[in-house]
């Protein structure tokens, strides 16, 4: 089984589940440029966003601007991270 995020399947998927979710959780949405396709939550809807490989200065500022709550994780995932805010 392949793990999807809502944002990484390339059509409306995470814009028609925004009714059916308090929350949506992605990865990479801004090394991917896929954070707009989670409009949908954006302003009533918790959105989680684990990013690995940028750091925080490259996507932390889009991320606050969004409401998402964005964190940076070390890719070895050894419980460290590095919130947005």
């Amino acid at each position: 089984m392949v793990h999807q995020e809502p944002d990484d399947t390339g059509d409306s998927y995470a814009a028609d589940m925004e009714p059916l979710a308090d929350a949506v959780l992605t990865e990479q949405c801004n090394e991917y440029s896929s954070c707009s396709l989670l409009s949908a939550y954006e302003g009533h809807k918790a959105v989680f966003n684990a990013e690995y490989n940028l750091s925080t200065a490259n996507f932390c500022p889009a991320d606050n601007a969004a409401g998402f709550n964005g964190a940076l994780f070390p890719v070895d995932l050894t419980g460290a991270r590095s919130p947005c805010r």
